[in-house]
């Protein structure tokens, strides 16, 4: 019923539909400082669909047998080529999370590890034994076991993750295409990891590609087609992010632009203007005041008094506005100020990794970006006193929840059983301000120095699903 013309095309279709998608994600901008996990990952995936277009291509031919001398170095090319590209799928899947930052660090070494296990057995196999055909089959349905189900896994975990995340943002679409793509490769995972060709040991001597047809009426290799053209598919709607998340962000600049300039030509009208009409009026009523009696000068000397008193008020209010608040986009300057002050009273290096995009998905309040770089400046400010360290790194990055601060130095530490934070002043007061802008703060200290964290949702959002 299913000829080797039938499997041809399937192999074809198939391939061509991950090949397109791994072109597509190459013809992205990459943008490592993006808010989605998505954007942040595309090479990876990228790389995942082009390889794995390729060993199905490779696989067709196998089929064709129009060069039979090469079909076991073709079978070898196809096998590993399929393993490295389910590596890549894994590393595209841990790229998706964004909470765990230092398990994931050591997260993305796990495929990276099995990969080489398998490398070495691979080698090993190959090299020790006569029947290459069934020692690449045994390769073959290992991968798909350890490296390709997992990796397919993952991806599907940190697609339903990161639809979760859109979702608190009110992106009601955006996020049901991603949870869809995920359970794609969900469905994916079973058919091209779990679902293998028929070999000796379980689960494979079960569960495989021919029990799999006995019981469907048609071979796997029409699910994983469909399953393949659908996530493409799918893939290609979900890109459109990117320029729905640049025309956000290009809107939302321009309006914050216009707030900050209107509140800037306010501050120059009330200097330039009303504080000198004003002032004008007092010398006025000096004037006045030398030519009236007892009765109407103490009057005149109130409405003076009166007058200093507003001029006063409104250099408050120009100071406090211009100094005293700012936004996302003029945080990184503040703090860059920051650091030259207080390397100039200090022989530390002090190092700012600024990764927050200037248009950025959330919304931090001015009163809060106060509070944050209030923190920091303490933070820094201990690591001097007390770190007896050369260096202090000032990491500050943003993702679709929150923005992420981290102060780390280089110093001896502190023993912090030796410490009550709400005793110590200065962390008590990082530990206060943390509080009331709704942020956690934590502090780690070892031999090899203090790390600071603090983390700070993003305004307006409900993450509550």
């Amino acid at each position: 019923m299913y000829t080797g013309n039938t499997y041809m095309l399937l192999f074809f279709i198939y391939g061509l539909a991950f090949f397109c998608m791994g072109i597509s994600a190459f013809q992205q901008r990459t943008l490592k400082d993006s808010n989605l996990p998505l954007l942040r990952a595309i090479k990876q995936l990228g790389y995942f669909g082009i390889i794995h277009g390729l060993v199905e291509w490779i696989l067709m031919v196998l089929i064709w047998n129009e060069y039979p001398q090469y079909s076991i170095q073709l079978f070898i090319v196809s096998t590993f080529l399929n393993t490295l590209s389910f590596v890549f799928l894994w590393m595209f899947g841990i790229n998706l999370f964004e909470d765990e930052v230092i398990i994931k660090k050591y997260f993305m070494k796990i495929p990276l590890l099995i990969f080489t296990f398998w490398i070495a057995a691979f080698l090993l196999l190959l090299s020790s034994m006569d029947n290459y055909i069934e020692t690449l089959k045994t390769l073959n349905v290992t991968s798909r076991y350890f490296i390709a189900l997992p990796g397919c896994v993952i991806a599907c975990i940190g697609l339903y993750k990161s639809g979760k995340t859109i979702y608190a943002l009110k992106l009601k679409r955006i996020s049901i295409k991603f949870k869809v793509l995920a359970v794609l490769f969900g469905l994916y995972g079973i058919f091209a990891g779990l679902i293998v060709s028929k070999h000796h040991f379980f689960p494979a001597n079960i569960i495989n590609e021919e029990s799999f047809i006995q019981l469907l009426g048609f071979p796997v290799e029409i699910a994983r087609t469909v399953v393949a053209i659908a996530i493409t598919i799918l893939f290609i709607n979900v890109i459109n992010i990117f320029m729905w998340e640049a025309e956000y962000k290009i809107e939302k600049l321009s309006k914050q632009q216009l707030i900050w300039q209107e509140r800037r030509n306010l501050g120059h009208e009330l200097h330039d203007r009303v504080i000198q009409n004003i002032f004008a009026a007092g010398l006025a009523i000096e004037n006045l005041i030398e030519d009236k009696d007892d009765k109407e000068l103490d009057k005149l000397i109130n409405i003076k008094n009166l007058l200093n008193l507003v001029i006063d008020e409104i250099r408050g209010f120009i100071s406090k506005s211009s100094i005293e608040k700012f936004n996302i986009n003029e945080f990184k300057n503040k703090l860059i100020e920051l650091i030259d002050k207080l390397e100039n009273v200090s022989n530390l290096t002090i190092v700012l990794d600024y990764k927050v995009p200037e248009m950025t998905l959330g919304h931090i309040s001015s009163e809060r970006l106060v509070q944050i770089y209030y923190i920091i400046q303490e933070a820094v400010s201990n690591s001097i006193k007390h770190s007896q360290g050369s260096e202090v790194k000032i990491d500050i990055k943003s993702n679709l929840k929150s923005l992420i601060v981290s102060i780390s130095d280089n110093g001896q530490g502190i023993y912090m059983k030796d410490i009550d934070v709400f005793k110590h002043y200065g962390l008590a007061a990082m530990k206060e301000r943390a509080i009331s802008i709704n942020g956690d703060f934590n502090i780690n200290s070892s031999s090899a120095g203090v790390l600071v964290i603090l983390v700070v949702p993003w305004e307006g959002i409900n993450y509550e699903e």
